[in-house]
């Protein structure tokens, strides 16, 4: 589950500025899952998503955080070591991105 592609990793990596992320519950199962797209810019276009598999909302927002932190380790891996850039996923945005979810179902990059 903890598997992303390089393009959609990079797409993240290097767009930290303008995603929207979103953890929804359905209805009919009672499961959550969660979807990392881009954000307005680019109409809303979704990067990478689950279904709803998840039993807690937590345990959705768990595995954002993973894939932020391997996104992050990914970008790093294959444009070299970035974070001192201002417009790459770094450790403080997950960490801003990671407290905003604590207290919301969604995270609007672009408004932080």
């Amino acid at each position: 589950m903890e598997e992303i592609r390089l393009t959609s990793a990079l797409k993240i990596f290097t767009n930290p500025d303008d995603l929207l992320i979103t953890v929804n519950k359905d209805e009919n199962s009672n499961k959550y899952s969660f979807g990392i797209c881009h954000g307005l810019s680019h109409n809303f276009k979704t990067i990478f998503s689950t279904d709803p598999i998840f039993d807690s909302n937590e345990d959705a927002k768990g595995l954002i955080k993973k894939i932020l932190v391997m996104v992050q380790e990914i970008g790093n891996e294959q444009l070299g070591d970035l974070t001192k850039k201002p417009n790459v996923l770094c450790s403080e945005r997950i960490t801003r991105i990671m407290e905003k979810l604590k207290s919301s179902e969604s995270v609007n990059t672009s408004k932080m």
